[in-house]
């Protein structure tokens, strides 16, 4: 907001508003946990921020996610998987984020 003052006296002036865009990079699955041969939908969105590299159990499964999107993926073991490598517009380093899917049990009756 700004006052102008002067032998008049003060008037406010416009009002403006300022929006700050945090960067920011999210994983998430859809169901995180499956059977083993199972399905899970890996999501991940990324706000005012470059490219980042999603790893799969450590090894790179997605280089250069640009932009929000999603894969399926079947998942025989327990799977983590890690956005990292992520930068903003600005040169912000974004914090890694992690996903784990887990393999349901199987119990068979003696």
């Amino acid at each position: 907001q700004i006052t102008c003052t002067g032998a008049g006296g003060s008037v406010f002036s416009n009002i403006a508003h300022v929006t700050v865009i945090e960067p920011s990079a999210t994983i998430s699955a859809n169901p995180t946990r499956v059977l083993t041969g199972g399905s899970s939908t890996i999501s991940w969105a990324l706000n005012d921020v470059h490219s980042c590299s999603i790893a799969k159990n450590g090894v790179v499964w997605r280089s250069n996610a640009s932009a929000s999107g999603s894969a399926i993926d079947t998942i025989s073991t327990n799977t983590t998987y890690t956005m990292s490598g992520c930068t903003s517009n600005n040169g912000t380093v974004v914090p890694p984020q992690s996903v784990t899917v887990n393999v349901a049990p199987v119990f068979t009756e003696f």
